[in-house]
């Protein structure tokens, strides 16, 4: 009864090595610049922002080596890359969450992402994220959804790849 207990799990044990060596594989994230839906309002310089806070994000999870796409350079083997499109776009008013407070003029962002094999364009994850603004505060503008919506794609990479 022992043998086959320790046979099994080193079965399970096995397994996990094999799953987590093959999502370990990528070492390095390219960011893509999103495109956005048709109709969608959505500022050029929060692209700018979003693209930097993306970057910011994903090298404080000190996992990948992250780089911003020109669509120039050629990938390698262990590189992914992450393309997205903002589908919605809510501006809000950094006047109204003074003056009302809390979800009052909430700025929001959301986007569907996919993260793809750099090389062969295999969609290795796909899901709908989003940033919000919605307190006031001195220092805080609405273009804080994108560090919001950045925050989160790095959440999701990290439980997924790293």
């Amino acid at each position: 009864m022992k043998t086959k207990m320790f046979f099994v799990l080193l079965v399970l044990l096995c397994a996990a090595f094999i799953a987590s060596a093959e999502t370990r594989k990528y070492q390095a994230i390219e960011i893509q610049q999103f495109d956005v839906k048709q109709g969608v309002k959505f500022p050029d310089d929060y692209l700018t922002s979003l693209n930097n806070d993306l970057q910011t994000q994903l090298q404080k999870l000190n996992t990948f080596n992250v780089r911003l796409s020109d669509g120039s350079q050629t990938s390698d083997q262990n590189t992914m890359r992450i393309i997205g499109q903002i589908t919605e776009y809510e501006p809000g008013s950094k006047t109204a969450r003074a003056l009302f407070g809390m979800l009052a003029g909430s700025t929001k962002v959301k986007a569907h992402i996919q993260v793809v094999d750099a090389v062969n364009g295999s969609v290795l994850f796909e899901d709908d994220v989003d940033g919000k603004v919605t307190y006031w505060s001195p220092d805080q503008d609405s273009k804080g959804a994108t560090e919001g919506l950045a925050k989160e794609v790095a959440k999701k990479i990290k439980k997924r790849f790293a």
